[in-house]
């Protein structure tokens, strides 16, 4: 395979369906970090901000530092697409975990597929994280699984040895 010809892969994980987090502490204090309104905070193993619009999204400029403060494995923003095609969008930041924003999270998607599977009464999504590399993935929700299919690159091949 050469870094030109993109390989599709399907991962299938459990669904972590988040809930809403109650009380309007929590919710500014994220709006404050993020530097944008959150219209909606939920949680599942991370917290998920949703945003107003796609744009939003796009030009949020968190604070890492208080970021990395709040008591949470990570962050996930996300608002509706602006473009039919894309049902929506994410962006992903992990400074807890040494990453302040990651590229392409398919984790976060076993949380962001039933939330936007629920507000948007379907079970078929297409979702674009829009990091600065970005990606744009498929997702089937079913019998509480997510099923998430991409494209990637193959870039490096190894292999491990276990000694005997």
């Amino acid at each position: 395979l050469s870094k030109k010809s993109p390989v599709r892969y399907c991962l299938e994980f459990p669904e972590r369906a988040p809930e809403a987090v109650t009380g309007k502490r929590l919710l500014n204090k994220v709006s404050k970090i993020l530097n944008t309104e959150v219209i909606e905070l939920l949680q599942s193993r991370d917290l998920i901000a949703v945003l107003k619009d796609e744009k939003a999204v796009q030009d949020c400029t968190p604070d890492f530092a208080a970021l990395a403060e709040l008591d949470c494995f990570a962050l996930a923003i996300t608002a509706p697409a602006q473009h039919g095609r894309i049902d929506f969008v994410s962006r992903f930041f992990a400074p807890r975990q040494g990453i302040n924003e990651d590229p392409v999270t398919g984790s976060s998607f076993c949380s962001l597929a039933p939330l936007w599977a629920e507000k948007l009464g379907k079970n078929r999504l297409q979702a674009r994280q829009i990091s600065q590399r970005g990606g744009q993935l498929s997702l089937d929700l079913k019998d509480s699984r997510v099923r998430i299919t991409g494209t990637t690159y193959h870039y490096m091949q190894g292999v491990i040895r276990i000694p005997d």
